[in-house]
């Protein structure tokens, strides 16, 4: 969690909004489309990751041994067998990296089915101006710490909805991020984790230290996210 200055100490109160029928159907038709185009995608990878395996062991066989190189010599090119597998690994990373991508626009459609209604919220209830925001954080920082994460996770996604691209909109989509963590949800930790350092959040020595996050260290996203940061 990030602790952010408040310059004001008056609460706002806030209140449980239900979805309503249209939201709900909303919901319920986007993420049936991401369903479908996440197995295809993922069937899509798998052929092509196969189709790699074949081209470079399947089908042409093992290659020859690569000759002994003469006694003295310098610099000698790296034998046949580890020359495909270097092109392998880089055509299995250029793999993972469309596969991130696709990662990345399923959880954010999956991200705006289900906060419809949230952003409905934010909308009709604010915040709707920085001081209102302000005030707002304060009040989902102290449920943050008294571990009512849902609540608070609610309130600092109003905030991001809202101002995305202020500070205190994209490090509400952090502390968003380290609710869900601290919540077990690893997926959505990581997806908001995402949305605050894209939105401009660059506290990247207190994301390497914050308890909070924990539990996201051995995560392939969470390193490739802080990779030379």
């Amino acid at each position: 969690m990030l602790w952010k200055g408040v310059a004001l100490a008056f609460a706002l109160a806030a209140s449980a909004y239900a979805q309503d029928e249209e939201a709900a159907e909303l919901k319920k038709r986007v993420l049936e489309k991401v369903r479908e185009k996440l197995a295809a995608d993922r069937a899509t990878l798998l052929r092509r990751v196969e189709r790699l395996l074949d081209e470079e062991f399947g089908k042409e066989g093992r290659p020859a041994p690569a000759p002994a190189p003469a006694p003295g010599a310098k610099d000698a090119p790296p034998p046949a067998d580890d020359a495909r597998v270097k092109e392998l690994e880089k055509k299995l990373k250029a793999l993972e990296e469309q596969r991130d991508a696709v990662a990345a626009e399923v959880a954010r459609a999956r991200r705006e089915a289900q906060d419809e209604a949230i952003r409905k919220e934010a909308k009709r209830e604010g915040p709707n101006d920085l001081v209102e925001a302000d005030a707002l954080f304060k009040e989902a920082l102290e449920l943050h710490e008294s571990k009512s994460f849902p609540k608070a996770i609610r309130m600092f996604k109003r905030i991001f909805y809202q101002f995305p691209e202020e500070e205190i909109g994209y490090t509400s989509a952090y502390n968003v991020a380290c609710g869900y963590a601290l919540s077990g949800k690893k997926d959505e930790a990581l997806d908001w984790l995402e949305v605050a350092v894209k939105n401009g959040f660059d506290h990247f020595d207190h994301m390497r230290k914050d308890p909070d996050l924990d539990g996201l260290r051995g995560e392939r996203r969470y390193k490739k996210l802080l990779m030379d940061k």
